[in-house]
């Protein structure tokens, strides 16, 4: 018997089992927790995916959009110097 105060979970799938468009944002938020700023090969190495990863480019780029996150170099989208982290 489950308890009555079960949370749910936010990573949750869809009746297909495909990840929702949520999960990778999620995702990149508790990668980010606690690390500063990191680059976009960073990202990608503690998320688990190849350095050709469509999804989580897509994603940053809507969070960065949406002001949950920032870049230090916002004019290059793809500069080896570029950090992501978590607007504060």
């Amino acid at each position: 018997m489950q308890s009555a105060n079960t949370q749910t979970d936010v990573t949750t799938t869809d009746v297909r089992g495909i990840r929702t468009s949520e999960e990778p944002k999620h995702d990149i938020l508790e990668a980010l927790r606690g690390h500063g700023s990191v680059s976009m090969s960073e990202l990608t190495d503690r998320l688990g995916y190849s350095r050709n990863a469509s999804g989580v480019y897509a994603a940053v780029r809507d969070m960065v959009g949406s002001g949950t996150l920032e870049c230090s170099r916002p004019d290059r989208t793809r500069g080896r110097n570029r950090r992501i982290r978590i607007r504060i």
